[in-house]
Parts: C-alpha cells; sequence; structure tokens
C-alpha cells in the first residue's frame, strides 16, 4: 500500500467515510450561512431606500439655500450605502457558487492519485522588545502550501495548490516534490487536496 501525504491528518482514511469533508477544507474560511448574507443585503438596501427618501424630503423641505457641505454629506452617505450593497450582493451569490462547488465534491467527488509538484513553508515571524527592552522573536503561523498536480479520469494534467495550518511539522522536513497525495475531484474547478 502507498503511503500519501495528506494536508490534513484528518482525511487518511477518508474513503472509509469516518470524517465527513468539511467546508473549511474546501475554502479555508467558514460556512456563512445564506440566510444571514441575504439578511444584511436587505437591511443595507432599506438602509439605502431610507437616506435617499430623508434626502429628497430635505431638498424639499429647504429648497431655498442647500449648502455644498450638505451635499457632500449626502453623496458620500449614498456611495458608502451602495458599495455596502453591492459587497453584500457579491457576497450572496459567491456563497451560492461556493456552497454549489462544496456539495458537488461531497456528493459526487472521487478519490484520485495524484503528486506533490511544490511544497513551501508560510510562516509568520514578529520581533518585538521585551520589558528589559531585549529584541526577541516570536514564531507565528505555520502554514503549509502545497502545489499539487494529478490526472483527472480523462487523463488529463491538472494542478491546485491547498494551504493549511500544519504546527506539528513544524522543526521537521518536508516531504519531497513528487510524495504520492490524493484529491478530491467533482470536475476541473472543483477539486481539493485531502
Amino acid at each position: 500500500m502507498t503511503d500519501f501525504f495528506t494536508l490534513n491528518p484528518r482525511y487518511e482514511r477518508y474513503e472509509l467515510g469516518v470524517y465527513p469533508l468539511e467546508y473549511q477544507t474546501v475554502y479555508g474560511a467558514e460556512r456563512s450561512p445564506l440566510g444571514a448574507t441575504l439578511l444584511k443585503g436587505l437591511f443595507l438596501v432599506g438602509m439605502m431606500t431610507a437616506l435617499l427618501k430623508w434626502a429628497s424630503i430635505q431638498s424639499l423641505r429647504f429648497p431655498i439655500n442647500p449648502t455644498l457641505a450638505d451635499g457632500i454629506i449626502l453623496i458620500i452617505a449614498g456611495a458608502t450605502a451602495l458599495l455596502a450593497c453591492t459587497t453584500e450582493i457579491i457576497n450572496f451569490f459567491h456563497s451560492l457558487r461556493m456552497n454549489k462547488r462544496y456539495e458537488q465534491l461531497v456528493k459526487t467527488g472521487v478519490i484520485l492519485n495524484g503528486t506533490i509538484a511544490n511544497i513551501r513553508i508560510k510562516e509568520q515571524r514578529f520581533s518585538y522588545r521585551d520589558k528589559d527592552f531585549q529584541m526577541k522573536e516570536y514564531r507565528g503561523t505555520y502554514y503549509i502550501v502545497v502545489t499539487y498536480t494529478f490526472k483527472t479520469p480523462d487523463q488529463r494534467m491538472i494542478s491546485g495548490e491547498q494551504i493549511r495550518i500544519r504546527e506539528d511539522l513544524r522543526d521537521r522536513p518536508l516531504p519531497p516534490i513528487g510524495t504520492p497525495i490524493r484529491v478530491l475531484y467533482a470536475d476541473d474547478h472543483t477539486h481539493v487536496m485531502l
């Protein structure tokens, strides 16, 4: 049996179904509830509508002498509300797409063999002075970044990149290029290294 390097140790025996695929493994972030994103977007649209309604009432109430400052404040407030609404709408559609891809991986994903094409460390380091004003170094989060390649079921070569925090590999040699890995594959744009 071939030993595979797994970026997330939970998935060493993924095919046995002991641990289901986590959303965070695929996209590096927690799954955001679509309802909450939609509600934020609707709230911002409501706020923007109220702001525009207020501005139109104010212009009717004081039509004689609006100041330049009033106009600038209104433009800035309107632009900010529009930007916030647009951002939330984009986030909503992005979440829809990511959820669809995640579900596709879980339902139709197949496990394929691949290899490590490149592997590197991404570590945050901080320097600071202690209470005696001596320079100290703090070693922060230890990330492993793996670029991998694999053949699709129709024998085309595809590559991808996965990043994961792996504190257990700190001060240990990384697996060499060419080390076998496994990939959960749904289509050419939807795959993840296990």
